[in-house]
């Protein structure tokens, strides 16, 4: 095959890969907690406010003032204590951190922050919910406002950390974890949400799978707006973009380096490689 033709080929192959890796980036992601989740547990409608940033490295709150922004984080797994110590800095800076997820997580930031506020069970209400009784509808001290929280779990707080938002009296705790209520289980108001001060910030947990995810975040936009307080909302993703397809995602829909970039960059290399082999 004459060298000008294998250049050629060269580049339909380069072409070819780089048209399926963007049309890999723009399938909506699976993984909860992605800003491309356009599903229920995704946070795509979060990403979509205006003003709102993507964080993809904890290391990166060192970019921002903390006095004048709001770090959102979701996330599935324990927190490592570098990223605890992340979070407590931009806090104790002034920041304002708001954490939900899965118990793992929520429970290693609580234990980050030294207040061991124990996490008793799951908790539902079959009279003051979201069409579901896993959809709590609760009570916080924030502005007045009510907040859905999806999946929620009691916490006792302890030490520094003070309650934030409480379920009503009709829930109970599903302490068999069956899903149902069952006699002896306890019935009537539970603590869903804690709030710690630290420094010139606060850290604000809620024990619950969703709070600004897609599935509830219509019911919670006053509750976000209450406490940004005219901050400007950065949305964590270090843990979601672990995930190489979920990195590539990024890359490509969040103008890292666009299609066009892309494109552009095969051009060039095909274009090099002609001038160097293709006229020889």
């Amino acid at each position: 095959m004459p060298l000008k033709t294998r250049v050629v080929a060269v580049f339909f192959i380069l072409l070819a890969a780089a048209a399926g890796l963007v049309a890999a980036s723009l399938t909506s992601s699976t993984r909860p907690y992605s800003v491309y989740n356009t599903g229920g547990d995704g946070a795509s409608n979060l990403a979509g406010l205006p003003g709102v940033m993507v964080v993809a490295d904890l290391s990166g709150l060192q970019g921002f003032n903390p006095a004048s922004h709001v770090l959102i984080t979701g996330r599935e797994n324990p927190l490592t204590p570098a990223e605890a110590g992340y979070l407590k800095g931009f806090a104790e800076k002034g920041g304002v951190v708001i954490a939900y997820g899965s118990r793992g997580f929520t429970e290693s930031l609580l234990e980050a922050l030294g207040v061991g506020a124990g996490v008793k069970g799951a908790v539902y209400d079959p009279v003051y919910n979201a069409g579901d009784q896993g959809l709590v509808n609760a009570s916080t001290v924030f502005c007045g406002t009510r907040v859905v929280l999806e999946e929620p779990y009691s916490v006792s707080p302890i030490g520094a950390a003070a309650a934030a938002a409480w379920s009503s009296p009709f829930s109970y705790i599903d302490v068999d974890g069956d899903g149902s209520y069952s006699p002896g289980e306890p019935i009537g108001s539970s603590v869903v949400a804690v709030r710690v001060d630290a420094g010139g910030g606060v850290i604000i947990v809620f024990p619950a799978r969703g709070v600004f995810a897609n599935s509830v975040l219509h019911y919670n936009k006053g509750l976000l707006d209450c406490i940004a307080a005219g901050r400007r909302v950065l949305v964590d993703q270090s843990e979601v973009f672990r995930d190489p397809a979920e990195l590539l995602r990024h890359l490509i829909r969040g103008q890292v380096y666009s299609p066009l970039h892309v494109a552009l960059l095969i051009g060039l290399v095909t274009l090099v490689l002609y001038y160097v082999y293709g006229r020889h």
